[in-house]
């Protein structure tokens, strides 16, 4: 049913969308990941358990995100300039680098550099079917949104293993390349740690890597409400090349920002163990704290 409700809600109104939206995310039984599930998660890591208001919003934001990728999809110009406002740096000229997070409605993103006319690839995991076990509708929704993307970004999805020479090489063509921070599972050799929430957390450093190597921009962004079911911003923040000594710091600290100013929309809390995915640790004290 979490599948086949996006679809549902993006032939609705927003305003009854949302209402729907709301109304589901009371109800365990709609989702795959319990709410118990996802309180332990923020448990765990916060050592605080997360008021039922909070899960609630968690849950409709997720709602929210596959509807709106539907919406974003389909939407046209005028319904864009209504739904989504660019908030922060203006975006720079292609080709750059885009980084952002599993966080809010996302997508919207990719429809707003369509319409600033950049082409962007979006750099995804490689679909495998062995990774949705008893899920196969969840593996084709999760695939058609790849699809969405590459509509959205007018440029074909890439998927990361072994990447990082196609990327040069799009970059090089004046594509830009649009990119996740918050991804598990890449070799520590290119991962480098930051905090999240007073925990230190693995984050991969490749697409700045690229950037620096390419010399092009990086276009830090995320995606949050206005208000509850309503309009958009489009958060930015424009690194140029060579403007900043480390670059993986600043564009760190401004996404974990995100998260640490409303930890609600990030995805990561219903995935099976985020401490586990971004090797979550207590921060080491400084040497003059130790006794």
């Amino acid at each position: 049913m979490l599948i086949l409700t996006p679809v549902l809600c993006a032939l609705m109104t927003g305003p009854l969308a949302h209402r729907v939206h709301r109304r589901l995310a009371k109800a365990d039984w709609w989702f795959e990941v319990p709410l118990s599930q996802t309180s332990a998660a923020m448990r765990n890591w916060s050592g605080a358990t997360p008021e039922n208001d909070w899960l609630w919003r968690h849950r409709r934001l997720e709602l929210r995100d596959r509807t709106d990728a539907l919406r974003a999809w389909f939407s046209s110009e005028p319904t864009l300039s209504r739904s989504v406002t660019v908030c922060g740096d203006p975006v720079p000229k292609a080709p750059f680098v885009g980084i952002t997070l599993h966080y809010g409605p996302g997508l919207w993103s990719l429809r707003m550099l369509k319409s600033l006319g950049v082409r962007a690839s979006f750099l995804s995991i490689p679909m495998r079917r062995e990774d949705y076990p008893g899920r196969p509708l969840l593996f084709l929704f999760e695939s058609a949104r790849n699809f969405v993307a590459s509509r959205l970004g007018t440029a074909s999805v890439t998927y990361a293993s072994n990447a990082f020479d196609q990327l040069a090489t799009l970059l090089t063509q004046g594509q830009s390349i649009v990119g996740m921070l918050d991804v598990p599972g890449v070799s520590p050799k290119y991962r480098r740690r930051a905090d999240l929430l007073g925990r230190e957390i693995s984050l991969p450093t490749g697409l700045i890597a690229l950037a620096a190597q390419r010399q092009v921009p990086i276009l830090a962004f995320y995606v949050r409400e206005r208000t509850p079911g309503g309009p958009l911003e489009l958060v930015t923040r424009v690194l140029a090349h060579g403007a900043s000594a480390d670059p993986f710091d600043e564009v760190s600290r401004f996404l974990c920002g995100a998260i640490t100013d409303d930890a609600a929309p990030w995805h990561a809390w219903s995935w099976p163990s985020p401490e586990k995915a971004f090797e979550a640790r207590s921060p080491v004290p400084a040497r003059s704290e130790v006794p």
